[in-house]
Formats: structure tokens, sequence, C-alpha cells
């Protein structure tokens, strides 16, 4: 699925206009990634079999030195 919602955490519901196609708005992902979310640091995380590709959140793009192996070394403390 080429699909994203993106949730309101002040509201807890999804926000109104979604869902979007991925594909439209994020450039260098692997179509239907089977998750994501938005870290500390800013970044967009998805996560396709065992590889994380980091998105800039400004422009929605793949960093360069990505996708990576599972699981990122920031990942490792949590988990």
């Amino acid at each position: 699925v080429d699909l994203f919602w993106e949730w309101s955490t002040v509201k807890d519901v999804v926000r109104a206009g979604y869902p979007l196609q991925i594909s439209e708005y994020f450039h260098g992902l692997h179509k239907s990634p089977e998750g994501s979310l938005r870290w500390k640091d800013g970044y967009i995380y998805f996560f396709k079999k065992d590889k994380v590709f980091k998105v800039h959140p400004n422009d929605y793009s793949v960093l360069n030195t990505y996708p990576k192996p599972m699981p990122p070394e920031w990942m490792l403390d949590i988990c």
C-alpha cells in the first residue's frame, strides 16, 4: 500500500486530509514500507524488512547514506 497517515498527538486522531500517497511526498523510498516514525532528532524513519531509511523532514528525501541495516544505532538503547 502506497499510503500514509499523520497522527495528531495533541488531538489523538488522524489529521484531516489523510491518507496521502507515499510516492508523491517521500523520495527514495521503496514501496510499501512496513512502518515509520518521527524520532526526537526531527527526522522521519521508515522501516522495510531489514533496512531503515532516514528521511529529511523538510524535503522528504532519503539521506544519501541510507538505507542502513536494521536496527539503527539509536534503537539499540531503547529496545
